[in-house]
């Protein structure tokens, strides 16, 4: 059976890096470069930034490739020494529950991607804390985690926290930050809520509709467009409504370090 499971200080085990190392080529970081090209649309090209909870640091890889300089933390060492010998960025060991060690308003962004959903709540609120004590005024901190209304990924083990970007905004905006809720791609979980079986296996016809369905997700966004669109922007900009976030696949904000506390 499938169940939510993660260490009290949200730190992923380094026997689950172990397993993932095997599977990695150093050029993996190619994957971040649509992201990256993004944060530099909003940071300019040689931008100071931070990328938490990095795993094996690809992210950070790529941000370096793109003349970013960015540092690392992580909490896993299996994963920062991967990334130290086979990447050769600046990785540290570092658990998220604690200060960041970084100098107040001094880094231009943050990436907290894919991390929200894997720790405790009281370590979201000290990053967010953290965050905004470090950022330079009008840096951006990047956030993004599964959605509670993705019913096939928010279940997977270690998703503690699936907030709606809704109730990520506003869990942002409770810290100080200006929200700007990213449009996401269609929730295509909507097709097959129910995927697995009590004992985490999917059912055949359920994961050949699904399979089926991410084949065609670009083609169903698109089809979607004139309705989700509208529903989106009343929502993002006025309503802020979390059940009217059930199209969304994920939570993606940016937030925006607009005031001094």
């Amino acid at each position: 059976m499938q169940t939510n499971h993660a260490q009290a200080d949200g730190i992923v085990n380094d026997d689950h890096y172990e397993q993932r190392i095997k599977g990695w080529s150093a050029d993996r970081w190619k994957t971040y470069q649509v992201l990256v090209e993004k944060v530099i649309k909003y940071v300019g090209p040689s931008a100071s930034g931070l990328d938490l909870g990095a795993g094996e640091g690809f992210f950070t890889k790529c941000c370096q490739e793109n003349g970013l300089h960015v540092i690392a933390l992580e909490g896993a060492k299996s994963a920062v020494g991967w990334a130290k010998e086979n990447l050769g960025i600046d990785s540290r060991v570092h658990n998220l529950k604690d200060p960041l060690p970084i100098e107040d308003t001094s880094i231009d962004f943050i990436m907290c991607h894919n991390v929200y959903e894997h720790v405790p709540q009281s370590i979201n609120e000290n990053i967010f804390n953290e965050s905004f004590r470090i950022l330079k005024p009008n840096g951006l901190f990047w956030v993004s985690s599964t959605c509670k209304y993705d019913f096939v990924e928010s279940i997977a083990p270690g998703h503690i926290n699936n907030p709606t970007p809704t109730g990520l905004a506003l869990f942002g905006k409770k810290h100080g930050f200006k929200a700007d809720i990213c449009f996401p791609h269609f929730n295509i979980s909507l097709f097959t809520p129910k995927l697995y079986d009590k004992n985490g296996h999917a059912y055949p016809k359920r994961k050949k509709l699904r399979t089926f369905v991410k084949r065609h997700s670009a083609k169903i966004r698109i089809m979607t467009l004139p309705v989700l669109m509208p529903l989106w922007f009343l929502n993002s900009k006025f309503l802020f409504i979390e059940q009217l976030d059930f199209f969304c696949q994920a939570s993606v904000v940016r937030f925006w370090k607009t005031e001094i506390r």
